[in-house]
């Protein structure tokens, strides 16, 4: 059959050869918004992530670099971070990927305000913390609209809708970067 007979072709290639054509095959359009393509390109970055094109060549490296770095000390939150720079580098995904930066936010905020509070509901929180550790009031004014915003936009685009625009991702992304950094470098 069709299936047998293009697994036997694709053995032949090497590893890397596999994972381009696989996306590349993923991201037809007769194939691209299908649940089962979703699942399939799901497995093929959490599998073969050492194949994936790296993020930071289309991102600001160092906003990016720093902030993988920072989050060394929460591997949890690392991996929902990269998994979301693979997504974007391999253009899949969009709504998934805005859900990884959110969640990797979210539980940054949980694990150093130590509560189980959503990202809307960290304002309180956040501004004790960011108060304790000496910043100053207007920029945590600033942090908390941006972070208010941050939630709407996840809310109306992502989180009921999928209204995601390929341009707006990079922001997204370093937004959320340098909203952690913040975080990570008080508490350090």
């Amino acid at each position: 059959n069709k299936r047998t007979v293009l697994l036997e072709n694709i053995k032949r290639f090497d590893d890397k050869q596999q994972f381009e054509m696989i996306l590349a095959l993923c991201r037809l359009d007769e194939f691209r918004d299908k649940e089962r393509t979703l699942d399939i390109q799901t497995k093929l970055i959490e599998r073969y992530r050492a194949y994936a094109p790296n993020p930071s060549e289309l991102l600001d490296i160092s906003i990016i670099t720093e902030t993988k770095h920072l989050l060394d000390d929460y591997p949890e939150i690392k991996k929902h971070y990269e998994s979301a720079l693979i997504k974007y580098q391999a253009q899949i995904f969009e709504r998934n990927l805005v859900d990884d930066m959110r969640f990797s936010f979210e539980q940054l905020l949980k694990d150093i305000l130590s509560n189980d509070r959503p990202l809307e509901k960290q304002q309180d929180g956040l501004c004790k913390y960011l108060q304790a550790n000496g910043i100053a009031e207007s920029l945590i004014s600033m942090y908390n609209k941006l972070r208010e915003y941050y939630c709407n936009y996840q809310n109306i685009h992502a989180k009921h809708n999928d209204l995601i625009k390929k341009q707006e991702l990079e922001f997204i992304i370093e937004l959320t970067s340098i909203m952690m950094k913040l975080i990570i470098r008080v508490s350090g």
